[in-house]
């Protein structure tokens, strides 16, 4: 009985962490790929050039915003457990 509340839960906190991080990290994707938009407007490069910027940034991204989403995941799965 105990290893299915466990695993419950350890899947239900990774759903959880995934979820967040995916979507703070989108957002913050997003937000700096319009800061890229010089690349194309002022300096003249191409757009292959400006994807390869923002496509690049993304793990920079994530890795920044994962200890962030743990600790959000964490805070935020155990209220709303408690609540239940």
């Amino acid at each position: 009985m105990k290893k299915i509340i466990y695993k419950k839960l350890a899947q239900d906190c990774i759903k959880f962490f995934l979820l967040i991080l995916f979507t703070i990290s989108i957002i913050i994707w997003v937000l700096q790929a319009v800061n890229y938009l010089d690349f194309i407007t002022e300096d003249g490069h191409g757009f292959l050039v400006y994807f390869n910027y923002t496509l690049l940034s993304l793990p920079k991204i994530i890795g920044r915003i994962f200890p962030f989403a743990i600790f959000l995941s964490c805070l935020l799965y155990t209220s709303d457990a408690a609540d239940e």
